[in-house]
């Protein structure tokens, strides 16, 4: 993954980027009743983790800031499907089902953040907290498969599929922040929250 956070024109971020090797263990399992089946599919990554540093130079017209954000953060993902099918005969299948995938990140951040005020004196921001991110999407599928015998050991298969997929990227973050000042500090904590949602139609075709 990679974020990359957006400043004005005076200002530079150069993001970061989160990197991680994580191995796929999948299984299902199909079980048939005459014309009917039912299908199982199963995928869990292993947990991954990265660290990186994501450094920021802004000025302002009262101050210059120079920051270091560190992000220390865990991540794996799962997914699963079920779907449903009929035989109308022995070269059509009809098939329904449903299909869920979550991506998960559980970052630790330290803020180092340094700045300057109209007198010239430092005053030093640190900040410290959890962040917890949750991508997941989900929704029902549907469709058909039809195949065409054109040789003793040759069949021809076409097959169509529409599924209605809904995501919701969500992001929670506790934050505690002491600034210094010259004669005295303030400690502070800040709750952030948001969550974005869509929607989305998909279709699949094949011939094999």
């Amino acid at each position: 993954i990679t974020l990359t956070n957006t400043l004005p024109a005076n200002g530079v971020d150069s993001g970061f980027k989160l990197t991680s090797l994580m191995p796929l263990i999948g299984g299902g399992a199909t079980i048939f009743a005459n014309r009917f089946f039912l299908d199982l599919y199963v995928q869990k990554a292993l947990s991954g983790s990265d660290s990186a540093t994501n450094p920021i130079e802004f000025e302002g017209p009262d101050s210059q800031i120079s920051r270091d954000n560190i992000i220390h953060s865990n991540f794996d993902r799962n997914e699963y499907s079920l779907s449903f099918g009929y035989a109308l005969e022995r070269q059509w299948v009809l098939y329904a089902g449903y299909r869920r995938a979550k991506t998960s990140f559980s970052d630790s951040i330290t803020f180092n953040q340094y700045e300057t005020d109209l007198n010239g004196e430092p005053v030093r921001v640190r900040r410290r907290g959890n962040r917890n991110i949750s991508f997941d999407q989900n929704g029902f599928f549907f469709g058909s498969t039809h195949v065409y015998s054109i040789h003793d050991r040759t069949v021809i298969a076409f097959s169509a599929a529409v599924a209605t997929l809904n995501g919701t990227y969500d992001s929670r973050t506790n934050l505690i922040e002491k600034v210094d000042f010259p004669n005295r500090e303030s400690i502070k904590e800040f709750n952030i929250g948001f969550d974005q949602k869509g929607d989305t139609i998909g279709l699949n075709l094949g011939v094999a």
